[in-house]
């Protein structure tokens, strides 16, 4: 097997503050003993401050608790518990965090005093403070716009809101806010704006202007200098620095460097010491602003220098490689943002580069795409997704499944048989370029084993280590790295750019700040750590397509942008633009985490162990719904308990377990009371749902402090892929200044744009009687022309277009009406619309060409109803897929001056080997047919075939003028082939419908018969040299 990654030598150690062991109880004793510890007691302090409140309630008269709040105590205790010894989840002071590297060797040794304390200020606090004082103090501040604030019409509206409960935040866009965006593009002294708006109206009360100003700033549309940056070590410190930097909160300041000061006291105190200090930090914090959250605390695990051998990256690498192998090709994949790119190249075409804050808008764009909620669309529609597994693999795990039930084994995926269903030739392109894997370490039989962690892993590398930078400088030196590696694989055309926002949630601040070496920075609610010239604005992004890929470009500088962030930060929570950002940088990618076997066993109630030679991806688990151990809501938990022993003796489930949801899971010992009646409240809360239960990783702890107590090790393995990316290529490079006037014309200005919606088994009869007849009727009388297009929106409908002078389509509207309403009374259409019509002026070579491109329009629409007229009326008897092959060669050869140029046309465009044992069934046949070679001189010896030549031919006369103008105004062969494959789209639209694979099935057909066409022309001439 070929390896796609390198490692970077270096990979994130994650434990538990505690040592590993299984002496937790489920009983008074227990509980008061966990209450008077100190380090536990300081721990639940930093976790749940509501917890710490009731440990002191419980400690001091446990009566006054009801049985209820005693259940529920004992319950979070137990978790609280269990965590501190089992869980690697960094959290408070219950995990913490070092960077290791691998070596020649195995050293897991941890030092006496190994933890370190890092406090920071909570975010929520911090801008919670930073509100107040633009509210209370904005004389003493700098102020600029918000970079999420966007004009739309005759409103300036915030992308997304931060305030609780509030969806949308928008004022009025008039004159004198216009003054304050245009003023505030960079950073300006209060006073000033206050001066400037003064200066347009000295009529108006200064108090009023304040008024206003105070209304945007509460609103965040104007934002001070004060904020930090998301994308620095410390947002605290760098507060405070630029605190320094302002006149008139010096008695604020001198309060805060109190609060530093009591910041670092805390930390100096050993785990279990620091209770009180602690309490001081937060009551003196309050006292300043009040929050629901104040301090985030960081462990770093100090001078325990871990290494792993290389063995162990040289598996990882191993599997991280097997897992991009066996993900589904990206071209056998159907998702969401699938549908959405088909619905963006029927709005604009492949030729356009839309703004990204107009293409998400829903009143004006196509809205975000679905499953996005931040903000929700105003419309939603279902689409079919596939599969994601190929149908061979649900085969072979199947196979597999059965094996190992039969012999009592674990499933094993070997390279060996993998080898026979995937493909090893993996186009570079579709591999990430960066990845991060987690395992939980294990020694078993004298050996490192791995399992890989429930949460797998992060699709970037360097996700899981932002946040930690704070901690120590060689979490930055891991960053560094993965940066440089990848820069080394992206080409001069692409920047980089990191997200810096403030997330809605604010609170959700301390997940997303992290440390960043990538060039450019987009900046949302905050500030930026860069200057302004590697600031990226979200009005000078657009996005296009290229090889049915979406791609961000910067227009100021016409480079390529991916965006990328260093945080673990839920993509799901994302405002919608910034997640569609992330998103389409990650096009054409595999979805490498989306695990077949997850999918193939999803329905089974045991699973066995899942390894790939050393590694176990996945221990056994069994799936437990109450009615299988006779479980209802007035079972007692006497009963439940004897009812689930019986369980686990006949499903041989093993004393060691984790009670699972998602990857949040909770170690068990089922020979401890304790287990028992976590399962019991688990399943009364589930009713009707499974709990899963999956088989602890077998082995010891290799990672042992200096006493030989062992910890629970999970690491954190980054990889960067070995090929470069491919070029980013477009055409686009000077795309044209397209008015609205010029693109979209309202009803009666030159077009008249009809709706009408039918069954899709009468939209043929509409096209190739109702339309046609009425276009016969009409055209002597009136000077108008039409086309029409196939669509769904989801409903099926054919689009008519008339064309002619604004008089004489309100003249002609008469004869619509009449004409719409009888095919009402028909039953042939059930509605109909008028629309704007969007004029796809770049995806047709522009507004020099695209007049052009609309006469051609008007003559393949009345040949393709033809040709559907004649096939109903059994004149034309070819099968349609034939047709539409012919008229496909037909427009090659009035595109194309040479026989090459048509291949090549076809290779570059549509070249697969799908429907290739279809047409050598069918080759001899097919290649006699279409003698394009011999001007088609056998086609047109049968009355039928002569008919179908002159019938398409009669286009021939605007193909060869929109050919001839094509070539002086385009440049670009690549453009050239998309306007032509773009002309080929909407012909196969009008003769085959909405049916894309009917589409790309001509095309193919259509490639490889010209190939095997050259094949045969050059044979022939080979032998007549003979």
């Amino acid at each position: 097997m070929k390896k796609l990654f390198n490692h970077v030598n270096n990979y994130m150690v994650r434990m538990p503050k505690e040592p590993f062991e299984g002496n937790i109880e489920y009983t008074e004793e227990s509980m008061k003993r966990a209450c008077t510890n100190p380090v536990f007691r300081e721990q639940i302090l930093v976790a749940s401050k509501s917890l710490y409140d009731m440990m002191n309630v419980y400690l001091k008269d446990s009566s006054k608790l009801s049985e209820k709040k005693k259940k529920n105590f004992y319950n979070s205790m137990i978790k609280y518990m269990v965590r501190s010894k089992t869980r690697t989840t960094p959290f408070g002071l219950f995990s913490a965090v070092t960077i290791g590297k691998f070596s020649e060797e195995n050293q897991l040794k941890l030092v006496k005093e190994a933890f370190k304390k890092k406090v920071l200020i909570d975010l929520e606090w911090l801008f919670l403070l930073i509100s107040k004082i633009e509210e209370n103090q904005p004389e003493a501040l700098l102020f600029r716009r918000n970079e999420a604030c966007c004009i739309k019409g005759n409103r300036a509206v915030l992308l997304y809101s931060t305030q609780k409960d509030v969806e949308e935040i928008s004022v009025r866009a008039t004159k004198v806010f216009h003054i304050v965006y245009e003023l505030c593009g960079d950073f300006v002294r209060y006073q000033d704006i206050i001066w400037e708006v003064k200066q347009a109206y000295p009529d108006v009360e200064e108090e009023k202007i304040k008024n206003y100003i105070a209304e945007l700033i509460k609103k965040q549309i104007l934002i001070s200098n004060l904020r930090p940056p998301f994308t620095v070590k410390n947002q605290f410190d760098d507060f405070m620095e630029r605190l320094k930097q302002t006149n008139g909160l010096e008695e604020l300041e001198e309060k805060l460097q109190q609060l530093k000061l009591l910041c670092e006291e805390y930390e100096t105190c050993k785990i279990g010491e620091g209770e009180e200090k602690y309490l001081e930090v937060i009551a003196f914090m309050k006292e300043i602003i009040s929050a629901s959250s104040y301090l985030q605390i960081d462990m770093e695990i100090k001078e325990s220098p871990f290494k792993l051998h290389h063995k162990l990256a040289n598996e990882i690498n191993e599997l991280a490689s097997m897992l991009i192998y066996i993900s589904n090709p990206v071209k056998d994949s159907f998702t969401y943002m699938d549908e959405y790119r088909n619905k963006f190249m029927e709005k604009y075409g492949v030729n356009r580069e839309v703004p990204v804050i107009e293409l998400l808008d829903s009143g004006i764009g196509l809205g975000a795409p679905e499953t996005y909620t931040k903000p929700a669309n105003d419309f939603y529609e279902t689409f079919q997704t596939k599969k994601n597994y190929r149908e061979e693999w649900k085969h072979y795990f199947l196979d597999k499944y059965v094996e190992a039930l039969e012999n009592n084994c674990p499933i094993e995926i070997t390279e060996e048989e993998i080898e026979k269903y995937c493909d090893y030739h993996v186009d570079t392109s579709e591999v990430p370029v960066s990845l991060e894997l987690y395992f939980i370490v294990k020694q078993y039989q004298d050996e490192m084993k791995l399992y890989l962690a429930p949460s797998v892993g992060a699709t970037t590398a360097g996700k899981t280590f932002g946040r930690f930078c704070d901690l120590s400088n060689d979490f930055i030196g891991v960053l560094e790295t993965i940066y440089e590696k990848e820069k080394e694989l992206r080409e001069d055309t692409v920047e980089l750019c990191e997200l810096n926002f403030l997330p809605d949630s604010i609170r959700s601040g301390n997940v997303v700040r992290e440390v960043t070496f990538r060039e450019k920075e987009l900046s949302l609610y905050t500030n930026s750590n860069k200057p302004k010239e590697y600031n990226i604005c979200l009005q000078d992004i657009v996005i296009g397509i290229y090889n049915e890929k979406f791609y961000a470009k910067n227009k100021k500088n016409g480079k390529f942008l991916i965006f990328e962030t260093n945080n673990m930060y839920n993509p799901m929570l994302y405002p919608n633009v910034l997640r569609f950002l992330q998103e389409i940088s990650q096009e054409g990618k595999r979805k490498w985490e989306n695990f077949p076997w997850n999918y193939i066993y999803a329905e089974n109630r045991y699973i066995p162990e899942i390894r790939f030679g050393n590694i176990v991806l996945s221990t056994a688990r069994w799936k437990l719904h109450r009615n299988e151990i006779e479980m209802n809501d007035k079972t007692s938990y006497e009963e439940f308990k004897k009812n689930f022993k019986q369980f686990i003796i006949k499903k041989q489930i093993p004393e060691h377990v984790y009670l699972s949801e998602s990857d949040n899971r909770l170690y068990l010992n089922l020979a401890k009371e304790y287990s028992f009646y976590l399962i019991y409240e688990e399943l009364k809360k589930k009713n009707t749902e499974d709990i899963l239960l999956e088989e602890v990783e077998k082995g010891f702890n290799p990672l042992v402090d200096e006493k030989g107590n062992s910890y629970v090790s999970e690491i954190v393995v980054p990889f960067v892929k070995r090929e470069k990316e491919k070029v980013y290529q477009s055409y686009l490079e000077e795309a044209e200044m397209i008015t609205d006037e010029e693109r979209i014309k309202q009803p009666f200005d030159e077009w008249l744009f009809l709706k009408l919606y039918t069954k899709q088994d009468r939209e043929e009869e509409l096209i190739a009687f109702e339309l046609y007849d009425f276009y016969e009727q009409i055209r002597e009388d009136y000077n108008i022309n039409c086309f029409f297009m196939r669509y769904a929106d989801p409903k099926p409908h054919v689009r008519v277009r008339f064309y002619g002078a604004t008089e004489e389509l309100i003249r002609f509207y008469i004869k619509v009406l009449e004409w719409t309403k009888e095919l009402k009374r028909k039953n042939i259409i059930s509605d109909l619309v008028i629309a704007s019509y969007e004029r796809e002026i770049e995806r047709y070579g522009g507004r020099k060409l695209i007049t052009n491109a609309e006469h051609l329009f008007f003559a393949d629409s009345q040949i393709v109803s033809c040709l559907l007229r004649y096939k109903r009326l059994g004149i034309l008897n070819y099968d349609m897929e034939r047709v539409g092959i012919f008229s496909i060669f037909l427009y090659l050869q009035q595109f194309f001056d040479t026989f090459e140029e048509q291949l090549k046309f076809l290779e570059d465009n549509f070249h697969s080997s799908d429907y290739l044992d279809e047409f050598r069934k069918e080759k001899e046949e097919l290649l006699q047919f279409y003698d394009l070679e011999n001007d088609w001189e056998g086609l047109k010896k049968s009355e039928e075939g002569k008919q179908l030549y002159e019938l398409c031919s009669l286009r021939e006369g605007v193909v060869n003028a929109y050919q001839v103008n094509i070539k002086e105004q385009v440049k670009s062969k690549l453009k050239i082939g998309e306007i032509v494959a773009s002309v080929l789209h909407l012909h196969c639209n009008r003769l085959f419908g909405t049916d894309r694979e009917k589409e790309r099935k001509v095309m193919v057909m259509a490639e490889h018969i010209i190939y095997a066409k050259r094949y045969q022309m050059k044979k022939r001439e080979h032998d007549g040299k003979k």
